[in-house]
């Protein structure tokens, strides 16, 4: 009696173990899978996550100086390889998802895509719904020390890179973004 588990067929016993093992693995991976593609999805819509943020920033320091308020320091970190520009409305190439009188947009554009036909690019990319934010604003806002690139009434498109610094200031009845560089 003592010898009867030896004396057992110890076939079925691994055979089992090896297919949970297999099974287990294929879990696993499939896990792995879901884990990547589910964290992709965030990933895509941060930057425009940070746009917004970037872009609540400006309007806040809009509507201070607006107010009466002086001229106002925002540093922007992020999205990087982003770009800034005012719009009026009536420029025959003001993005679609602008609204009101004047925007303010964020879109993604790489800088060597601003060479030739750039101002297209980054106009298509800020109708994209993941490659552009823009606000609408009550008061005329005008962008300058960037690109400038002619567009609608010759828009001046700052770059965002890492500690972008700009000045918001009043001048008459405008607001003035300016690249502090």
């Amino acid at each position: 009696m003592k010898n009867n588990f030896l004396l057992k067929d110890r076939r079925g016993i691994l055979l089992k173990e090896g297919v949970l093992t297999l099974i287990a693995i294929i879990g696993i991976g499939i896990l792995v899978y879901f884990v990547i593609s589910f964290a992709g999805i965030f990933l895509e819509n941060t930057k425009l996550q940070q746009a917004e943020i970037s872009l609540d920033k400006i309007s806040s320091a809009v509507e201070k100086v607006n107010a009466g308020g002086e001229e106002v320091l925002v540093m922007l970190e992020s999205p990087s390889e982003w770009w800034i520009s005012a719009w009026v409305k009536g420029d025959s190439s003001m993005p679609t998802k602008c609204t009101g009188k004047y925007c303010v947009c964020l879109c993604e554009v790489k800088d060597e895509d601003f060479l030739g036909s750039g101002s297209n690019k980054y106009l298509e990319n800020c109708d994209l719904k993941n490659k552009g934010y823009c606000k609408d604003f009550l008061v005329e806002i005008k962008t300058e020390g960037g690109k400038s690139i002619s567009v609608g009434r010759g828009e001046n498109f700052i770059p965002i890179n890492p500690m972008t610094s700009l000045k918001i200031y009043k001048s008459g009845e405008e607001i003035i973004i300016k690249n502090e560089k």
